[in-house]
Order: C-alpha cells, then structure tokens, then sequence
C-alpha cells in the first residue's frame, strides 16, 4: 500500500535544499567516516561528517551530515551510495 493510498501527504520538496542526514555506522569500523567523508567529497560537500550518538551497547555509531542538494537525483544518489558503503548500516 502506497503512502497515497493511506492518505498521508509528503510536502513537495524544493530544490536545492540543505539536507541535514544521520548516518548510522557499525562502531567496529573505523575507517567508514574516512569513506563517508570521501564520498561525500565526490558530490562537493565541504563540511565533515559530525561524530552523534554511539549506541547503548556500542555496537553503533550514527554521524552527522549537512550538505546542499542540488535536485532529487543527487538526493537519491546520495543517499543510496552511502547507504551502500562498507560499515554504514542505514542513512536517514
């Protein structure tokens, strides 16, 4: 069942915008904020993943990241290749 179906509306987002995302890594991996940080290179973000929260039992580590979308491709592109990233269990 879509999100349309159950009558919740998303707000039409407008681009670009500045996207504040967590992304949330195995604490074991560290070198995934030196891949974060060089992914997001490769789409022009300057500022560095923020080191957030480490989970109850340390076993995850969420960072955080601001950078300037330019459409919803990058959006996408974006988030789905750091999703994809060795260590990175989810992106929000």
């Amino acid at each position: 069942m879509s999100q349309s179906d159950c009558g919740v509306s998303q707000p039409e987002l407008v681009f670009p915008l500045e996207w504040r995302g967590r992304i949330i890594t195995h604490a074991r991996r560290d070198d995934v904020v030196d891949e974060i940080r060089s992914f997001l290179r490769a789409f022009g973000a300057s500022a560095p993943p923020v080191r957030g929260n480490v989970s109850s039992r340390g076993t995850y580590v969420t960072y955080l990241v601001e950078m300037t979308m330019r459409d919803r491709a990058m959006l996408t592109q974006v988030t789905h290749g750091l999703a994809a990233l060795p260590g990175v269990k989810t992106v929000l």
